[in-house]
């Protein structure tokens, strides 16, 4: 499996539920939960380290066992979106997930994303809120499937956090390129390309966005565990 983390040192303008402030120790938290998520799997990353200092040399060597490598950029939100899809281009590993840096994920749930991609080609690990409440941008009447012994739904969008198959990349490349980090009209033209997007209920991990934490989860308490 091919990770490409996009790590950004600059704070988002959603706010975080916690140290929205110290971006460096919310990039920490989101790094440590990755790793506990998809320890079983040992990916090999890709950082792409946009903005950020060399003192995450020293934070990654210290968190992360998995194989990697750096990459110092100052392309800024799409520069790295497109990035990443570069980098990816030519892996030879069957799955492939593209990471943003202020996700938190629930421990040992890799294994089971790395097998739903595969199943189904293109998800995400997020269960957004608005799917629930935003009938204007959002399909309320999804597909629900069970795999691997976990309810899955259909998706209208979603944010730039997913994994597909090697196959399904090379497939949607263009379109990803020509969209970059937009994270709108690329979904539509996916799954009109023949990918639809999946999310796993409850979900596998949350944007670290105060008002969008993915619903049924206790997430405060693994904020705790991952500080």
């Amino acid at each position: 499996m091919l990770v490409v983390y996009r790590l950004c040192n600059i704070p988002s303008t959603n706010p975080s539920p916690v140290f929205q402030e110290d971006k460096k120790r919310l990039n920490e938290l989101c790094l440590r939960s990755f790793v506990t998520a998809f320890k079983s799997v040992e990916p090999t990353v890709v950082f792409l380290l946009d903005f950020c200092g060399r003192e995450y040399e020293e934070i990654i060597k210290n968190i992360c066992p998995f194989p990697y490598e750096l990459v110092f950029t100052d392309l800024g939100i799409n520069g790295t979106a497109l990035k990443s899809y570069e980098v990816a281009k030519d892996t030879k590993d069957d799955v492939i997930l593209f990471q943003e840096c202020d996700y938190v994920y629930r421990p040992s749930v890799g294994s089971q994303m790395v097998e739903a991609i595969k199943h189904f080609g293109l998800v995400s690990p997020y269960d957004h809120p608005d799917f629930y409440t935003r009938s204007d941008i959002h399909n309320m009447n999804p597909k629900v499937r069970v795999f691997d012994n976990h309810h899955f739904r259909t998706a209208t969008r979603n944010t730039m956090t997913f994994g597909m198959t090697r196959e399904a990349f090379k497939k949607q490349y263009d379109i990803l390129y020509k969209y970059g980090y937009l994270d709108n009209d690329v979904w539509h033209e996916m799954r009109e390309n023949g990918n639809e997007l999946w999310t796993p209920l409850p979900s596998y991990a949350t944007h670290m966005a105060k008002d969008f934490l993915s619903p049924a989860i206790p997430w405060e308490v693994l904020f705790k565990l991952y500080e």
